[in-house]
Order: structure tokens, then sequence, then C-alpha cells
């Protein structure tokens, strides 16, 4: 444990990874030597005029490249893996660490910013732990923390399995296949999206999940505590999501902590979210994180928009690298998320008023945090999903390259914009900037 905190379970974790990416980079160095050995022999066989076998050998290059691009796509997922279970350890001084640090900065001190590169062998934890400055002291759990860890383990199958259902219901029911993915369809989602972004339809009967989810045998106070099912004043169980669009929230691990259901038939309430529980902190999260890590850590660069469709619309404009905070304020949990990732931002938002005003409180948060901001507002009545749908991929980049701007800029414009030849107002807006 890290003064009180226990730490077992990341370092091993850190330990099963490191021995996957070995694995990867093992395969990666040999079908890199293989790709040596046919260029030479492409050349030779070329000078030879054995141009039918030449083919061949390209063809063979062309796999070997396709399943390179494959290993270190890999690569870079479980890089991020072990990021996220390096800055997942407490951030609280010990023994190893000079006081006012963490142990986060003396990993990121000694691998010279770069993620660690673990030993050879695969060390005891406790040796693993020493090497990044990590004191270990053993305890065994208390028996509420025990009680946690079971309820937090318990919510997290449950949801995966909700998930799995609830794609299968889209894909695989008339039901699902005439509502649901017709409404996804209609939008403009591609199939491409659905599956990356595992969308899925909650089938329009009262008790439909929670009747094959009680047959499986999942537990009924757990599948409440998540959100899935309500219980009536006459203790009549129910689906929340039914007849609904599912959009799963990830964390950055790719686990299921909650759900986003939209409605399509007209409802009272557009969407229904699930409520906050031991694995979900709607304030700490980011919808689209883990489909985007890796293009944000690649590109060096975050887009911040609101909504699902927000994102999944750039997504399929080609702009991997963006999250939404879902409808909510920004918070300082979310930019301590994307923080992990890059210190450069973009925010993305509607160009009517209250599309500024938000952009302005996104501003000051996110300079608090020490990041590097632009702004970048779409035509008034446009938001990122419907401006993806009328511009072509590139025409989006294009706008995006020729329109953000730097936030002190923005907000000069927009502060005396709003002062007109009001001194006081002009006053207040210098004051601001």
């Amino acid at each position: 444990a890290v003064k009180g905190c226990d730490a077992r379970a990341q370092i091993e974790e850190i330990i099963r990874i490191d021995a996957e990416r070995r694995r990867l980079q093992t395969i990666c160095d040999t079908e890199a030597s293989e790709l040596k050995k046919l260029s030479s022999q492409i050349a030779m066989l070329m000078k030879e005029g054995k141009r039918e076998e030449a083919e061949a050998a390209k063809a063979k290059v062309t796999e070997i490249k396709a399943n390179a691009k494959t290993l270190q796509e890999q690569l870079e997922a479980s890089e991020l893996q072990l990021r996220d279970i390096l800055l997942s350890l407490p951030n609280t001084p010990c023994e190893a660490v000079p006081e006012g640090r963490t142990a986060e900065d003396n990993v990121v001190e000694k691998e010279g910013g770069a993620m660690p590169t673990l030993g050879e062998d695969a060390m005891p934890h406790w040796d693993l732990a020493k090497k990044y400055g990590i004191k270990i002291e053993e305890r065994e759990q208390t028996d509420e923390e025990r009680q946690q860890q079971s309820q937090r383990e318990g919510m997290l199958v449950v949801n995966e399995w909700a998930m799995q259902r609830m794609e299968h219901n889209l894909t695989e029911t008339d039901e699902g296949r005439n509502v649901g993915l017709q409404y996804l369809y209609q939008r403009g989602i591609t199939a491409e999206a659905i599956k990356k972004f595992r969308l899925g339809y909650a089938i329009d009967k009262g008790q439909d999940l929670y009747d094959q989810a009680v047959k499986e045998g999942y537990d009924v106070q757990t599948l409440k505590d998540v959100g899935l099912c309500g219980e009536s004043q006459q203790g009549r169980h129910y689906d929340r999501f039914r007849g609904r669009v599912i959009f799963p929230v990830l964390n950055p691990a790719g686990k299921v902590i909650a759900f986003g259901g939209r409605g399509i038939k007209g409802e009272a309430a557009k969407y229904i979210n699930s409520p906050e529980s031991l694995i979900y902190r709607k304030s700490n999260e980011l919808y689209g994180i883990y489909q985007a890590k890796n293009s944000i850590v690649r590109q060096d660069k975050c887009f911040l928009v609101e909504g699902y469709m927000d994102v999944i619309g750039m997504w399929q404009a080609g702009m991997e690298n963006v999250v939404a905070s879902s409808g909510t304020s920004l918070t300082d949990g979310q930019i301590a998320l994307i923080h992990r990732f890059t210190e450069n931002v973009t925010l993305i938002y509607d160009g009517d008023s209250a599309g500024i005003k938000a952009s302005l409180r996104g501003i000051d948060l996110l300079l608090s945090h020490n990041l590097n901001i632009k702004v970048l507002l779409l035509p008034e009545g446009e938001d990122p999903d419907s401006f993806s749908q009328k511009h072509t991929p590139e025409e989006f980049r294009q706008y995006v390259e020729q329109n953000e701007t730097d936030f002190i800029i923005f907000k000069t414009n927009v502060l005396l914009k709003g002062s007109g030849n009001d001194p006081d107002k002009r006053s207040q807006a210098v004051r601001s900037i």
C-alpha cells in the first residue's frame, strides 16, 4: 500500500501489461527482419526478370505492413494502459518521494518524460515499486474495503453484460433494426461508428433487460445501483432505458461505467443517463475518452465538444482525438483527465450566445490547469454533428485550421464587442483578459 492505499493490484497489472508489450515488440522485430529480407528478394527477382514472383513478394510485404500497423496500435494501447495505471497510483507523498511531489512525478522524471520501460525480467512487485519510488507497506484490506471492491467488480460485470446485450438488440432483433438502427442511420451514423462506440438499443418492453438479467443470475440490487433498472412504488421492477438508443460510457481502461439513452419516439426526456455510483462520477468522466486517447497522444491535442453525437460526428470526419463533457459544464475532474494525455485543448462550441458564454467559462477553468487553449466557434445554428454531416472530412479539417483561435484573441474580441463604448465594461473586459 502507498500510505494506506492498496497499490499491489496496480503493480501486478503493470508487470502483466509489460510482458504483453514485450511479446508484441518481439513480433514487430521479427516482421521488420522479414521485411528486410523480402526487400532484398524483390530487388533480386526484378533484376532476374521474375516479375510474377516479385509481385507475390510485394503482396507479402503489403500484408506484413498492414499487420505491423495493427501491432503498433496494440503497442500504443498497452502503453496508454500503463500510463493509466501509473497515474492512478495515489498522489500521496511517501518516504521515497520528496515532500510536495508524488510517485507520478518521480516516474515521469526518471523516464525523461516518457512512458517507463520496465525491466526485461518480470520483477516482484516490491522491486518494481522500488524502481519507481513507491513505498510498499503490506496490509490487509478492511471488511468495508473488500465489500466496496466486490460491489465495484459486480457493477462492472453487469454493465459489460448489459452493453453486449443491447449491442445484440440493435443489430440482431427486428425491433432493434427497424427502430434503433434506422434512427442511427437517419442521423448519419455509419456501421463502423456504431461498432467503434459500442452503440446499442434497449427493447421497448417493461422488463426485458431485467427479466434476462435475473434469469442469468445477476444481482437485482446491482442492476438498480447502476441505473439499468428501477422499482415502482408498487414494488414492480422496470427497465429505465427501454425503447432508447444506447450510448455506453467507457473509462480510459475500456470499462463500461455508465450509459446514456437517447429517446427516439418523442419522449419528454430526450436523454436518460446512469446515476452516479461507486464506478461512475460524472464530473470525472468524458465520453469518448477510451476511443480517443491513442489519437490524443499521437497528435498531442484534444478537441472538446458537448455531446455524444458531436463526438461521433467528428470521429466520422476523421478527427478521432475528440471527447465530450456529456452536456454538463466542464469540471476540474474532466480537465485533469484530459491533462493525463495532452496539454493542448481546442474548445468547439455552437456560435450562438450560449455557446460563447460556455466557451468563456471553459477557458478560465482550463487556464487554471495550465493547459494551452484554442477556441473554435461553428457557424450559428450548427453543432459539430450537424456541421460534419454537411461537409466532407477535408472541408471540416480546413475549417478547423482556418478558424480555431488563440484564447486571448477570442476573449478580447468577445468581451470588447459586448462592451461597446461603455468605459466601465471595457475596463472590466481588460481586467478579465
